[in-house]
């Protein structure tokens, strides 16, 4: 009986621990989208970790990519836009210690090109966030096309 006394586990969030990660972390993700639609893709650099830790599994890609290779990405990709609208069906935060969170969530992504092509298109994303200096930021984590309706 004491051993299991001693091993309980003292790194558990409390109750007030746990509301407070997980709304500054929806926070942060809906502030994410709203920079995005409102700046375009470039906002994504402020929301980005840049550290050697940082990966990165977009839709179709078949291994994880690193900062550098997503920055990259977001470049290239950027100018292809008039207007990216990512709004989250659904959001859940896991907080997992007072620095990291692991978040799941369906993201209903409108974009049009600057053709004025317009695409509406689902996606399932799941990630790791992990609390900065300056703030909360995208660690890891991977996004799928879901296989829903288009628009």
């Amino acid at each position: 009986m004491l051993l299991l006394a001693a091993c309980k586990d003292h790194t558990a969030l409390s109750e007030r621990q746990r509301a407070e990660v997980s709304g500054e972390v929806k926070t942060m993700l809906y502030k994410y989208c709203a920079d995005v639609k409102a700046r375009g893709l470039h906002a994504e650099y402020d929301h980005i970790d840049n550290s050697g830790e940082f990966f990165w599994v977009p839709p179709g890609a078949t291994a994880p990519l690193c900062f550098d290779t997503v920055i990259s990405m977001i470049g290239r990709n950027a100018g292809m836009y008039k207007d990216v609208n990512n709004t989250f069906d659904t959001l859940v935060v896991t907080p997992l210690t007072t620095r990291l969170a692991a978040y799941s969530a369906r993201i209903r992504s409108a974009t049009t090109d600057t053709a004025g092509k317009y695409v509406v298109v689902y996606l399932v994303e799941t990630g790791t966030v992990i609390k900065r200096k300056n703030g909360w930021k995208l660690l890891c984590g991977q996004t799928s096309v879901c296989p829903m309706r288009a628009e």
